[in-house]
């Protein structure tokens, strides 16, 4: 009763990063199950809110290229590949990597303050190679999760993922402005369950739309995403369970 994206492989966080539980306490990705609660961030409500696990997926141990940030409060995430962060200089989820992340440096972004959030400063990053696992992940409804107390998404492999995740304008207090979130459903709808009947029951449907999925017509009208690829998140080939 969840729909996910399909898993970008060359997309992942290191061992040791900590995953934020929804009691607040943090658990090393690593360890992490979809039995466990999770904290992810809610821009259609602009609040926390309690969830799980979409996916989990260990790549497995190996050599790779890992991409250290180091911002302004202490705060390191090792990532491998590309990953999303929120950019609160540019009010949106942007896909860091080797090949841009200079970019980025002295850019605020978003982390988790107890019931709120505060901005840290991307000081500085570095390139090592490193023996360590590689993990993917993305939470229910909100596909975000909390990497070390950043605002963190895993990107859709094959699409544009920068315009994907920010097909809905965000406006104050990391929320979708609500005027323009009208005038998108006034333009271009939203998915309803004769839209999608071909390819889920109602039940499933109902999951789809608790999930805030009847808002993706938004993006796949705006161009970001084609049907075809959404029917293929939405019935995932790769998803084993660890």
């Amino acid at each position: 009763d969840q729909y996910t994206c399909t898993i970008n492989r060359s997309s992942c966080l290191a061992d040791g990063t900590l995953i934020t539980l929804a009691d607040g306490t943090q658990k090393r990705i690593e360890d992490l199950t979809y039995s466990d609660q999770i904290l992810a961030w809610n821009l259609f409500t602009g609040r926390y809110e309690i969830t799980s696990a979409s996916y989990i997926v260990y790549h497995g141990q190996d050599n790779y290229r890992v991409l250290a940030l180091n911002f302004s409060d202490g705060t390191v995430v090792e990532m491998i590949g590309e990953h999303g962060f929120y950019d609160a200089n540019l009010n949106k989820f942007v896909f860091v990597s080797e090949s841009n992340i200079a970019d980025y440096i002295g850019h605020k972004f978003v982390k988790r303050e107890g019931d709120t959030y505060v901005t840290v400063v991307l000081e500085s990053y570095l390139v090592t190679e490193k023996y360590t696992g590689s993990y993917s992940l993305a939470s229910i409804a909100c596909n975000n999760v909390l990497a070390n107390g950043m605002f963190s998404l895993t990107p859709v492999e094959g699409i544009d993922s920068e315009h994907f995740f920010n097909f809905i304008e965000v406006g104050d207090n990391m929320k979708y402005d609500d005027e323009a979130l009208q005038r998108d459903i006034e333009t271009y709808g939203l998915f309803v369950y004769d839209d999608l009947s071909e390819y889920m029951s109602e039940s499933e449907f109902a999951a789809f739309e608790a999930s805030n999925g009847c808002y993706l017509k938004i993006a796949v009208e705006k161009g970001y995403i084609t049907m075809e690829q959404l029917l293929a998140m939405l019935v995932p080939e790769d998803m084993v369970p660890r």
